[in-house]
């Protein structure tokens, strides 16, 4: 297959009028509520759609970082960003089968992009736009449906987006303003395509932002500041106001990133700055504090890299993260409600971007990642809760 590089830009070709099957990944996270789909209504989708064209015999050049998730019918969809600056996804149409082929939605985009479910099922991809840093996002009209047109939310943002749902449905869309402090914009009511105005959060960031739901709803905010440190705040009360910052201590090497355990604790994750093993701070109870405590758990990873974080069928967190030369490792709990981590497991593939999870609809996790080829590449578990398989393209 070709990539873009060798494509003539002129020929582009639209996508607006064939259906879009993606859905909403936030670190993978199965606190993102994304609809679940019966095997029978997954079925029932593939039978009016069996097969999807691509639109193109061209792979895109990846830059960035993937993310992924799938539809409310279950299937599961990447999107990359291109060479091009443009917004490229692909879906797999079964669960053990391929992949319905590269297709391209346009956009100048400037980050990786990050994708969520409205309340109503459809859904929403942001990512930071080429020109003026603004905020761009492009959404399904109907769920499972086709894609609408790009819509500029404003705003000028230094890093990749992060977005994550209210307990009433809203989208939260959290990512470091030019002044290096935290801003947010939030949908005036669920599933709207109208955003409140720009918010600040203050704090002073280094780097990307992660956000994570509490048990309770509450949406908690984690930076890495300029000293290196990590600090986070949190919403007063559901879709509420914030708290100040509050330090959280340790010295971190790396974006941080976090993850709802199935006792209703956040874990945060972030690779250290002296050894560059993983470490996490765990809440001492769900809604709760922050323990006092760093854990060590483990490996040598590559600064200045991000984490990926999910859990799998049996509610144990499992933690991805680069490490060299070119490769990808993974962490799992030891028990669903444990402290502990069984030490780093390298999976099959080559990758040099920071990984993304996704949930397929049979409860196996699958791992993607650009390869040395600048093409993408995943890694399956080839049973729930079980070992990753051999990797292979999305094409």
């Amino acid at each position: 297959m070709n990539t873009i590089a060798n494509r003539l830009m002129d020929n582009w070709i639209s996508v607006a009028s064939l259906p879009i099957l993606a859905c909403a990944l936030i670190g993978c996270s199965a606190d993102t509520d994304v609809p679940s789909a019966t095997n029978a209504q997954t079925q029932a989708a593939l039978s009016k759609d069996p097969n999807p064209k691509p639109l193109s015999n061209f792979s895109p050049v990846v830059v960035g970082d993937p993310a992924v998730g799938r539809d409310v019918a279950g299937r599961i969809t990447v999107f990359v960003r291109g060479i091009d600056n443009a917004l490229w996804y692909n879906v797999k149409v079964t669960y053990n089968g391929g992949w319905g082929g590269w297709r391209q939605l346009g956009g100048e985009i400037a980050s990786s992009p990050v994708v969520a479910p409205n309340a109503d099922g459809r859904l929403s991809v942001f990512v930071r736009g080429a020109a003026k840093d603004a905020l761009l996002s492009i959404t399904q009209v109907a769920a499972n449906g086709e894609f609408g047109a790009w819509t500029n939310l404003g705003g000028i943002i230094t890093s990749d987006p992060q977005v994550a749902r209210n307990t009433d449905g809203t989208l939260e869309v959290i990512a470091r303003g030019s002044d290096n402090a935290v801003w947010f914009i939030r949908q005036t009511e669920p599933s709207s395509a109208a955003f409140t105005p720009w918010a600040t959060l203050g704090g002073k960031v280094n780097g990307q932002v992660a956000v994570a739901p509490n048990a309770d709803g509450r949406l908690s905010v984690f930076v890495r500041t300029e000293a290196n440190v990590l600090s986070y705040c949190h919403q007063n009360a559901p879709k509420g106001t914030y708290s100040e910052w509050e330090s959280l201590s340790g010295q971190t090497a790396s974006p941080v990133t976090a993850q709802r355990g199935v006792d209703g604790r956040l874990h945060v994750f972030y690779i250290g700055a002296n050894e560059k093993a993983v470490w996490q701070i765990p809440q001492s109870a769900p809604n709760g504090e922050f323990s006092k405590q760093h854990v060590n758990l483990g490996g040598v990873f590559v600064a200045e890299s991000k984490l990926a974080v999910s859990r799998q069928a049996d509610g144990k967190i499992v933690v991805v993260g680069r490490t060299a030369p070119n490769a990808l490792s993974y962490l799992l709990q030891t028990a669903p409600t444990a402290d502990t981590f069984v030490a780093p497991a390298k999976l099959p593939g080559v990758y040099v971007s920071n990984p993304a999870i996704g949930d397929q609809a049979d409860a196996r996790l699958v791992v993607f990642g650009a390869s040395v080829d600048a093409a993408l590449w995943s890694t399956t578990q080839l049973a729930p809760n079980g070992i990753f398989g051999t990797a292979s393209i999305v094409d």
